[in-house]
Order: structure tokens, then C-alpha cells, then sequence
């Protein structure tokens, strides 16, 4: 496992992980965040079988960040970071600011498929739309903690994904085909938290990746 903070107000954590023939990956997070002056936003990232390209002294050094994804679909997805890549990864989002900004049509996920050019970034593309399908953090909730669990079957393509809010019990859900099929092998999953502007500094206590 290795960290990489390259921005001010981005940081992702890798684990390299090889995986099992027929049988479930997931990746599991416990996280919270410290309460900005602004609405939570944001969020944590889950990304799912990359092979990261120009890695210097343990940190990948080239990688698209905060990207200009002008779609329909989005309605917050705040500072990210896409790493370069050997192959074509995805990444899904949880990121809270949707509904406590009134946007309830909106889904508190985003999920996005990246395809990759000789280990360049040919194109972000997020999938959707996803649905309403979460909850929000009030503002005052600080020293607030949420489990992620995101789960990918790799005989059917279909991605799980829960976040519960641990003080509550409230839950978020998206289950989705990405339409991306692995074989077994060691492949790169990262998890990621962003601090934009001053909506919450969130941060990881607990991550693992396991196959079921």
C-alpha cells in the first residue's frame, strides 16, 4: 500500500491486490471529515483495477485532476483525480452535497469510466443517470463517520455500492452494470478524499481489499 497527496486538497491511497477467478472484490472504508464553512461536499472515491503508469519513489506523478466533465449527469462531483493507466479503469463517487444543496432528483453517486491510450487518458465518462438514491450530511455534523463498501462481480460486471452513516444508520445504495469485464490478476484500487474549497476536510481511518 502507498499514499500520494500531489495537490493541495487531493490525496489518494493504492493497494496493489491480485484478484480471484469468480469471486467478488470489494473495497471497504471507514472515513469521516471535519466540518468546513460550507455545506459538506465532496466525499470519498473508490477506483477499481488500474495499472498506474510513471510511478517516481512510490507516488504516481502523472494523473488528470479536477477535470471539466460537462454532462447532464452530474450535478456535484467537487476536486477528483484520475490516474494515468495501463487499461481502462472506473471509479465511483459518494459525494453528499447533492441534497443538501436541493438537488433531490439528483443521485449522491457518481460513477465514472475511464479509458485509457498507451497509458494516457483518452476520455472520463460518467455513467447514468443513477438515480435517487442517498442522504445527506446536515452541516453541523462534525466528527461524522461513514462506511464505504463498494463490491464488483466479475462474471456479470454489476458494481454494489453502500455507504452507511455510522451515527444514524442511514444508508445509500447504487447497484449498476459498468459493463466492464476482468480476468484474475494483480491489478491497482485506490481510495480517495478531496477538500474543496471549505466543504469539509475528510479523512481515512480504517481501508482494506478483500475477494468474497
Amino acid at each position: 500500500m502507498s499514499s500520494v497527496i500531489p495537490t493541495y486538497d487531493q490525496g489518494l491511497i493504492f493497494f496493489n491486490y491480485t484478484t480471484q477467478q469468480n469471486k467478488n472484490v470489494t473495497v471497504f472504508l471507514i472515513g469521516g471529515f471535519g466540518a468546513g464553512s460550507n455545506t459538506p461536499a465532496d466525499g470519498f472515491e473508490i477506483y477499481f483495477f488500474m495499472n498506474p503508469v510513471y510511478i517516481r519513489n512510490g507516488s504516481i506523478v502523472n494523473y488528470v485532476s479536477d477535470p471539466s466533465i460537462g454532462s447532464e449527469l452530474l450535478y456535484a462531483q467537487g476536486l477528483l483525480i484520475f490516474p494515468y493507466s495501463n487499461g481502462d479503469y472506473f471509479m465511483v463517487q459518494w459525494d453528499p452535497y447533492w441534497i443538501e444543496s436541493g438537488a433531490s432528483s439528483a443521485s449522491v453517486f457518481n460513477l465514472f469510466n475511464v479509458t485509457s491510450n498507451n497509458g494516457y487518458i483518452s476520455s472520463i465518462t460518467p455513467y447514468g443517470p443513477l438515480g435517487n438514491n442517498g442522504f445527506g450530511i446536515q452541516q453541523t455534523s462534525n466528527y461524522f463517520y461513514v462506511c464505504m463498501k463498494a463490491t464488483y462481480n466479475p462474471s456479470t460486471g454489476w458494481l454494489y455500492t453502500q455507504v452507511t452513516d455510522l451515527n444514524s444508520g442511514e444508508t445509500a445504495t447504487l447497484s449498476y452494470n459498468v459493463g466492464l469485464k476482468y480476468s484474475a490478476g494483480q491489478y491497482t484500487f485506490a481510495i480517495g478524499g478531496n477538500t474543496g474549497g471549505s466543504y469539509a476536510n475528510w479523512g481515512i481511518v480504517y481501508a482494506t481489499v478483500y475477494s468474497s
